[in-house]
């Protein structure tokens, strides 16, 4: 069925959505000349990438938008003179900026369409712009939004939730394939894994415009929150001790991060990987003496590779583990350590072919990775 949309009367300029990258070219039409290369990764800031360009009317410069983390709440409004100008904020906070002939800049920013009167020529706000339309359906830096000539807009409303996560409940499946429902509440789960002894279960849960991981006891029947963060906690992972649990982070603004923490809740997250904000690092799997962590990492917001690295733990205080540096492993991701330690089955492309061009390989780890 077709997602209903709503419809406003507003004076407007069409919009096509624009590839994502690390830079912004500019070309003449007309003249067919190789374009230049306007905005690019060096005058950006560090792992950031600039999207939706619009030039504006006159040709004198043109507006984009600028993300430097996953959390699209934090992007910016950016306007830069043509043919050579330094890119100037012309908001902080806002998403898909957009011209109208009206003469107001709009952007999006929580699920709300924001506009003020622009200045063309100074290239800045006149007023403080306000909301004025609420739930626009929002997710990855892209607002379902889009302006006609004719002075019509059209959106996709929100359904309350931009993750675009589903309510439901969480089921078990015992081997005689029953299913039995967990005793919570419907709610917005994902990323669920077992406890080693399956016992209990690590959960991302969404709730309230923030979201956390959570630990589900089957025997207690209790929920225990580890985390809550209006930012990103996911991706849990339980080390084989069955105490203890990693999970990626973005709570720190420039980074995103593996954190360690204790499964009972007490204590506080420790960090043990530190990568750029753009490069969302995903625990994959320990090795079983839980000395040795595979996770999957790229390089920037604007880099689609994605490597396997290994991270040595020095565990003598369990709570408090020493990380040892990363190593890269391979390209890939997916890793998964083999029950003996000797081998790491992940996902890689082009390895072994499968349906979409992604396929396995079992690699033997390589003489520098301590067993």
């Amino acid at each position: 069925m077709a997602k209903k949309c709503s419809y406003a009367h507003i004076s407007g300029v069409p919009q096509k959505r624009t590839s994502l990258s690390a830079s912004i070219s500019v070309v003449r039409p007309q003249t067919r000349t190789k374009p230049a290369m306007l905005a690019k990764a060096g005058n950006a800031k560090k792992g950031s990438r600039r999207a939706w360009p619009q030039i504006l009317p006159g040709g004198k410069a043109v507006l984009f938008t600028e993300s430097s983390s996953p959390n699209h709440e934090l992007d910016d409004i950016v306007v830069q003179a043509l043919p050579d100008g330094s890119p100037k904020t012309v908001w902080p906070g806002g998403c898909q900026g957009k011209y109208l002939s009206s003469g107001h800049l709009v952007y999006v920013h929580e699920g709300k369409l924001f506009a003020a009167p622009f200045d063309l020529n100074r290239l800045e706000y006149t007023a403080t712009p306000v909301p004025v339309i609420d739930g626009v359906q929002f997710n990855q830096g892209w607002a379902r939004i889009s302006f006609s000539n004719n002075g019509t807009m059209v959106y996709q409303p929100a359904d309350g939730d931009f993750t675009r996560i589903p309510i439901s409940t969480i089921q078990w499946l015992d081997s005689s394939g029953k299913t039995l429902p967990i005793q919570a509440e419907p709610g917005r789960y994902s990323d669920l894994r077992c406890s080693p002894d399956g016992k209990r279960l690590a959960v991302r849960v969404l709730e309230g415009g923030t979201n956390g991981i959570c630990i589900w006891d089957w025997e207690r029947r209790i929920w225990t929150r580890l985390t809550q963060n209006i930012r990103w906690d996911r991706s849990p992972l339980w080390a084989p001790d069955g105490e203890h649990v990693v999970f990626r982070s973005d709570r720190d603004d420039d980074t995103s991060d593996i954190y360690w923490m204790r499964a009972d809740g007490t204590g506080e997250a420790q960090r043990i990987a530190e990568h750029p904000g753009t490069s969302f690092p995903t625990p994959g799997s320990f090795s079983p003496d839980g000395k040795q962590l595979a996770y999957s990492s790229r390089g920037s917001w604007a880099s689609p590779g994605r490597d396997i690295l290994i991270l040595n733990l020095d565990l003598s205080d369990p709570d408090h583990p020493k990380p040892g540096k990363p190593e890269r492993f391979s390209e890939g991701e997916h890793p998964a350590f083999s029950p003996d330690g000797h081998w790491l089955a992940f996902e890689g492309s082009g390895l072994i072919r499968g349906i979409r061009g992604t396929g396995y390989a079992i690699p033997e780890l390589p003489a520098s990775v301590p067993r």
